[in-house]
């Protein structure tokens, strides 16, 4: 990559602001997690750093660089995309450092990020957990020269700032120090930009915040339940989703009077068992919208199918209770049955399905 961005091998120091404490960064092979590794190592705190494989020379440079700092330095090379890798790489981060005080990770972005962060602080206070993040403008990384930046575009990268150019990694660094470090103690849940003067765009009313969050990227928290989210029907209802574990993946629709809370053992049991497990409260139900219209057969299946494209299941299998199993039937016959792996229907209220002039779209009766 040229030029070489300073990711603060020659220029940082450190003044010992993390001594004895141990840290893991997430993609701390390049980039910003690159420069936060070296100024976490020459604060004088142990690091671990995971990475994919392919990048094992860089990741073994920032070996190098943690210890000629004189501080215990971990690789795991790994896919974090996956729940049982992510467990692996943090499982490997502790037996190798001993522990783990300090955890730097680039899992999301805009929206994503500031509901995660906003959710997480407020869940994990209690134990003394702070969460805070770190936006950042225009960093001149591996990113921009890998598809982050159209090519024509590079050699202007950065301009847009006020200072003109864009920033190195490692003047971002310090900023991940100062959260990590005991100076910030009574510093949780906000979001730290550094964009060289970059406008960010004008403070929005509360309401507007929620809103957008909710509509933009709707995660709204995670939990010992999962994924919790809402999706953007197309009539703009909002539907609130539960999404638990990774693997093949299935949808559950609830009954009548009912909601998602309904399949909770039912979903931890198949999440445990190596499955994808998603579940909604239907339109006007729990904390879904509650709209005046929507009701029929055709709008609940079309909910259905944007819930399942909206979560990024394009293959699931479909299991309907009650009510919910005339939603999978009239979703399959609506919609084809396109990336339906399965459909279970349990004690299942279906649709009207005989052929009759007054239902057209019906199965004939001599099926």
């Amino acid at each position: 990559m040229r030029p070489r961005p300073d990711h603060g091998e020659t220029s940082d120091v450190g003044s010992g602001r993390l001594a004895g404490r141990k840290a893991l960064i997430t993609g701390g092979d390049s980039g910003i997690g690159r420069a936060a590794a070296i100024a976490f190592a020459r604060e004088g705190a142990d690091v671990a750093i995971g990475y994919l494989p392919f990048e094992e020379e860089d990741a073994q440079e920032v070996v190098e660089l943690i210890r000629e700092a004189g501080r215990v330095a971990v690789a795991v090379a790994g896919d974090i995309s996956g729940e049982a890798e992510c467990r692996r790489v943090v499982s490997n981060a502790v037996d190798g450092l001993g522990g783990l005080d300090i955890l730097v990770d680039y899992a999301a972005s805009k929206a994503a990020i500031v509901s995660l962060t906003q959710s997480l602080s407020k869940q994990l206070a209690p134990k003394g957990i702070r969460v805070n993040a770190v936006a950042p403008g225009p960093y001149w990384t591996p990113l921009q020269v890998c598809g982050g930046q159209d090519p024509e575009k590079l050699p202007t990268f950065g301009a847009e700032a006020r200072m003109g150019r864009p920033g190195q990694p490692a003047e971002i660094a310090v900023l991940y120090v100062l959260l990590a470090s005991g100076e910030s103690s009574y510093t949780s849940g906000d979001i730290f930009g550094s964009t060289g003067g970059k406008p960010q765009g004008r403070a929005a009313a509360p309401e507007e915040v929620r809103l957008r969050r909710r509509r933009q990227q709707r995660y709204s928290f995670i939990s010992n339940e999962g994924i919790h989210m809402y999706v953007t029907t197309t009539d703009k209802t909002e539907l609130y989703v539960k999404d638990w574990g990774t693997g093949p993946a299935v949808i559950l629709i609830h009954g009548w009077p009912l909601s998602a809370n309904s399949w909770d053992e039912q979903a931890m049991a198949l999440a445990d068992a190596g499955m994808r497990v998603i579940s909604y409260d239907r339109r006007g139900f729990g904390r879904s919208s509650q709209p005046w219209s929507g009701y029929d057969y055709d709008t609940l299946a079309d909910d259905l199918a944007a819930v399942k494209e909206q979560c990024g299941a394009p293959e699931a299998a479909l299991v309907g209770f009650s009510m919910g199993g005339g939603e999978v039937a009239r979703c399959m016959s609506r919609h084809g049955g396109k990336g339906v792996s399965k459909a279970v229907l349990m004690s299942s209220v279906v649709p009207y399905m005989l052929k009759t002039p007054d239902n057209p779209d019906g199965t004939p009766k001599s099926i």
